[in-house]
């Protein structure tokens, strides 16, 4: 008895197999009975019921699962010219079906064994357990489809198209395909015509304004095109909508989209866009970015959490390893900083060189300087004046003034290059004139003693100038001597004193000196209440000499202000 009559046999007595009969057992959850009749229909040649049970074997409603035999089913339908399998086959074989999620690890392992091809499950998988994609076979059936007017083809093969995807890149192709599926209502289609007027795939002969576009896919349902049209208020602030970003951003941020929760939290710490400035929910929406495992997400959030002031150093290095790991250049620098100076995790500079190199590969301009340092000091690397040097080198192409800086007082010395003091001083005064204050500070000391250029104390006075405004402590202690010798101008002590005061503020112990010889002592000549809190401020500050400079009977071990 032939397979077909033992279903009529099923069936005898009931309604005939019809598609109408089987959808309705499937609607009762009857699947396995609605399989035979889409079985026996198909065999009728019916290739509604061919597509449908590729559904089934798709998704395993009634039957086996079995993603290869899937596709042969659709394809059947297709070649038939059925415009629904067309559809589904260019969707499948351009993303793929991954193997069941009900799928055993040592299943798995049987079907990836050469040696297994008569077990049951090669009999029963005889193409294997999942469909890899195939970019052209998904643009022959999205384009078949397409030409057949179907929307969701239509979209489908305009993305293949605007981004070369098993066909040429073709960007007026794509519009022709975006711009069909758009006006038939089709959200993804409208999206394509939005990304293709943004150079989302690349620059178009002419120019559309993409707002249109994005808002029909809005309008349409789809959450793609709330985000593009966000970013395109972000990267247009002039644009009367510009304001809109941030509840667009908030929208598609609500919707699960990591990336808009990312923009929405940078916007939060702006307060730009429309968000007002709010940095505990900029923490939120970057902590549900960061869990959706965006290392760009644990970036930002370290960033934030970096500048707060009660932080938590241990889960900075956490945030900073989780990222580093995966691959972040940004977060592979800042994971050699934490391993350098021992935030909050072991200090091991020989880890730390390890994070540097990592980050130096991917182009971190400032991992190359840091490079560089270690070899100049010997720390975390052998000492080697020659690589340090090529590290500033390329740290200096990139444009980085701590490596200019730190090159220029390598010639100045002499050290890995010939000494050229001269030239030194050129590169002291380029990274100054830039805003570097260490550059500024060494401008000052080579005019203060005439290394390079002539003795001059009224610029060493200037440079030192610059140098304490951006915050620098040798500076202000070095131009509160100058201030206070007349060097450069006439003699002021008030000044001097104000100056020594910031160096002091600032944990420069020599300044804390400064300020105790400074101070008057008492007329029977111990120590004045002056001089003692400089002292118990040194003393803190670990200086040995000040600790013992203090009465041990009447002060503690660890001085306090009083």
């Amino acid at each position: 008895m032939s397979f077909l009559d033992r279903i009529r046999r099923l069936f005898r007595g009931a309604s005939a197999p019809s598609m109408v009969t089987a959808a309705a057992l499937a609607a009762e959850l009857r699947h396995a009975e609605a399989v035979a009749m889409y079985r026996a229909l198909a065999e009728q040649g019916v290739l509604e019921a061919r597509h449908a049970l590729a559904e089934c074997l798709e998704t395993g409603a009634g039957t086996l699962q079995n993603p290869a035999l899937a596709a042969r089913a659709y394809t059947l339908a297709a070649e038939a010219g059925y415009v629904p399998s067309m559809a589904r086959l260019g969707e499948l074989y351009l993303c793929g079906i991954a193997r069941p999620d009900t799928t055993s690890a040592a299943v798995v392992a049987q079907m990836a064994d050469p040696h297994a091809g008569s077990s049951i499950f090669h009999q029963l998988f005889p193409d294997g357990l999942h469909l890899e994609p195939d970019a052209a076979l998904a643009a022959r059936w999205n384009r078949a489809g397409a030409d057949a007017g179907y929307p969701g083809c239509q979209a489908r093969i305009g993305h293949q198209y605007a981004a070369g995807i098993g066909v040429p890149q073709d960007l007026l192709l794509a519009r022709k395909w975006f711009r069909k599926a758009a006006r038939a209502g089709h959200a993804l289609g409208a999206l394509g015509m939005g990304l293709l007027t943004l150079d989302h795939y690349g620059p178009v002969r002419r120019h559309y304004n993409p707002k249109p576009w994005l808002q029909q896919a809005i309008d349409a349902g789809d959450i793609t095109a709330v985000l593009a049209l966000a970013l395109y208020g972000l990267d247009h602030p002039e644009d009367p909508d510009a304001q809109r970003a941030g509840a667009l951003l908030l929208r598609a941020a609500q919707a699960g989209h990591p990336f808009a929760m990312i923009k929405l939290g940078d916007c939060h710490i702006d307060g730009t866009h429309g968000v007002a400035r709010d940095l505990n929910a900029a923490e939120f929406w970057l902590r549900r970015a960061s869990a959706k495992g965006l290392t760009g997400a644990h970036v930002r959030l370290l960033r934030l959490l970096a500048a707060q002031p009660d932080r938590n150093d241990h889960e900075l290095a956490v945030l900073a390893r989780e990222a580093a790991e995966a691959g972040h250049g940004e977060a592979q620098y800042l994971m050699g900083v934490f391993c350098l100076t021992g935030q909050g995790t072991l200090e091991d500079p020989v880890e730390a060189a390890r994070w540097f190199e990592l980050a130096a590969a991917q182009g971190i301009t400032g991992a190359h300087e840091r490079l560089g340092a270690m070899y100049a000091t010997g720390v975390g690397k052998e000492a080697d004046p020659v690589q340090a040097l090529k590290a500033f080198d390329r740290a200096v192409a990139l444009g980085d003034w701590d490596a200019l800086t730190h090159r220029a007082i390598m010639r100045q010395a002499g050290l890995g290059l010939q000494a050229d003091p001269q030239l030194a001083a050129e590169e002291f005064r380029r990274a100054a004139e830039a805003g570097h204050p260490e550059a500024a500070l060494q401008l000052g000391i080579a005019y203060a003693s005439g290394t390079g250029v002539p003795q001059d104390w009224a610029q060493a006075a200037h440079y030192y100038g610059l140098a304490h405004e951006r915050g620098l402590a040798e500076a202000a202690f070095n131009l509160a001597h100058v201030t206070e010798q007349g060097l450069a101008a006439a003699p002021d002590a008030d000044a001097a004193r104000a100056l020594f005061i910031a160096a002091a503020d600032r944990g420069l112990i020599a300044a804390l000196w400064a300020l105790y010889h400074r101070s008057p002592p008492r007329p029977d000549g111990s120590l004045s209440d002056e001089q003692m809190q400089w002292l118990r401020r040194a003393a803190r500050a670990g200086d040995a000499e000040a600790a013992e400079r203090l009465n041990p009977s009447t002060e503690s071990a660890v001085p306090t202000d009083t």
